[in-house]
């Protein structure tokens, strides 16, 4: 078995034309037009369908435009290869950076608001990593013990200005006092703990209306050196299974549209995409779309 073809749908077929055509200089293998497609070459004889969705369309045909498609085009200088592109105004919403396993990832989006990347694969493949193994951190309920630490991990995370839509902790007491009150009410926050120090936390809070208490909403974050090894998903499962104890059935999420990583993280927990939020977050005067996802409770 092997895969042969992959399908995006856009909604402007001659602006999906330019750009795959001109912009990035894919052949056409067959369609225009006349027949309403148009499939590319995409190497190693696998082929790029591309397919209009129109604007009276059902909301689930609607939904198969503008999303991260999962599709990535490998390059052996990804750097020069987005100077190219940027020539040709192809919009980035992903600058080349370097991943965990070793490869260089850049996101670019198509005129209909499809997501794909290049990938620069390491020339060598990397030694396995000699931090923590993810079972070394624990997992606990937040403690008032865990203060001081948390409020400083929150902290730092909100001020790298990508993850939170805050871009700095409360002051000390105020977390507190908010810490204190989860703990007298066993709420469902959890933090990661390597040592005595909190590296990450995760937490479900419902909502205060009475018709939106089966609602809760998610917020999480990890330290830098502690993400990409399975403990935000060891937090965010510890969670989900409490919230559903509580009484919760549906979990919301808000993430921003280029934190790739964190999505797919939900997607791998069952989280799926409701919308996306035009505008949704702004940083130092810079916009940003918003993802919101959902994930419902299993019917018994």
């Amino acid at each position: 078995m092997h895969l042969r073809t992959a399908r995006l749908f856009v909604t402007d077929l001659a602006a999906a034309y330019r750009f795959y055509a001109v912009a990035l200089q894919l052949p056409l293998v067959a369609g225009g037009p006349d027949q309403g497609w148009y499939v590319f070459g995409g190497g190693g004889g696998i082929q790029l369908v591309i397919e209009p969705v129109a604007p009276d369309a059902p909301d689930d045909d609607q939904a198969l435009v503008g999303r991260f498609t999962g599709l990535s085009f490998t390059v052996d200088d990804i750097e020069g290869r987005v100077r190219e592109l940027l020539d040709r105004d192809v919009v980035f919403t992903e600058a080349p950076q370097r991943q965990a396993w070793g490869g260089i990832l850049a996101t670019l989006r198509d005129p209909s608001g499809n997501e794909l990347q290049l990938v620069q694969m390491p020339a060598v493949a990397p030694a396995p990593p000699a931090s923590p193994a993810a079972p070394d951190i624990a997992i606990v309920p937040i403690q008032m013990a865990h203060v001081a630490g948390f409020r400083q991990c929150l902290d730092s995370v909100a001020r790298e200005r990508r993850f939170l839509a805050q871009t700095e902790a409360l002051p000390l007491e105020r977390i507190e006092a908010f810490v204190r009150d989860s703990v007298a009410n066993d709420a469902v926050q959890f933090v990661a703990l390597d040592g005595d120090q909190v590296v990450g936390w995760a937490d479900i809070f419902p909502g205060w209306a009475q018709a939106v208490q089966h609602v809760g909403s998610l917020g999480m974050g990890l330290l830098p050196a502690y993400r990409g090894r399975g403990i935000g998903q060891r937090l965010l499962k510890t969670c989900i299974d409490k919230a559903w104890t509580r009484g919760l059935t549906r979990i919301e999420l808000e993430a921003r549209a280029d934190n790739r990583p964190a999505i797919r993280l939900y997607e791998r927990c069952g989280f799926v995409h409701e919308t996306v939020k035009p505008r949704g977050l702004c940083f130092d005067g810079v916009y940003f779309d918003a993802v919101q996802m959902r994930l419902l409770k299993p019917l018994a």
